[in-house]
């Protein structure tokens, strides 16, 4: 299935950005705190999601920077 033109795994890729996107606005403009576990679940979800998107079209710069 695909939306957009995107597969599974780029939208993964893509909600894995907004997530981070959207956490860390959220941060910047003091809807979340650095030491809040909902920021810390936000930007691991995040990864987890850039790291699926990985799974297609691997490269290992955006691999390790996940880590």
């Amino acid at each position: 299935m695909e939306i957009f033109g995107c597969g599974h795994f780029e939208i993964a890729g893509l909600a894995g950005v907004a997530l981070y996107l959207g956490s860390y606005g959220a941060l910047q403009v003091g809807v979340l705190r650095g030491s809040s576990p909902y920021y810390a679940i936000a930007n691991g979800s995040a990864a987890v999601l850039v790291l699926v998107s990985l799974m297609k079209d691997f490269n290992v710069s955006s691999a390790i920077i996940q880590l």
